[in-house]
């Protein structure tokens, strides 16, 4: 069973719902924009009081080429930052897909390990702001503690 305030919390962030099994739960985040990108989209809101593990991270890239950022990032929201995982800007081509298990998903030391409670994930860029019309999918697979 899926705890009521992580429901909340995902509902918040205006996310599509997926089923889930168990203590695993998996979310999906369909059409993420260039402009949400750049402003650091929420995935799941620091409004639950759960110490979240992401065990599996899909990445699709959609329409077009991401461009400019030095890195695309899935990070937690804290003070200093934990990241997830991280995709290089050079292989976020239109139509690229990236799971764990590929070599250029870099995994971070977040992931796979219970995050701070209370945490926010969120993906954002790193360093300049992207310009292409974009959209990125992104398919979490997580567990609360």
């Amino acid at each position: 069973m899926v705890p009521v305030n992580l429901i909340h919390a995902v509902n918040s962030s205006d996310l599509e719902r997926k089923p889930f099994y168990g203590q695993t739960t998996t979310f999906a985040f369909m059409g993420i924009t260039t402009a949400q990108l750049n402003a650091g989209r929420y995935l799941i809101l620091p409004t639950h009081m759960l110490r979240l593990k992401v065990l599996n991270v899909f990445l699709r890239v959609n329409t077009a080429a991401v461009d400019l950022v030095t890195t695309v990032n899935l990070s937690t929201d804290e003070a200093t930052p934990v990241d997830i995982a991280s995709w290089a800007q050079a292989n976020l081509t239109s139509g690229a897909k990236f799971d764990t298990q590929v070599s250029t998903t870099v995994l971070g030391a977040g992931f796979a390990v219970a995050l701070q409670q209370g945490a926010g994930i969120l993906l954002k860029k790193v360093g300049t702001a992207a310009t292409n019309a974009f959209t990125i999918d992104v398919i979490l697979t997580l567990t609360a503690q």
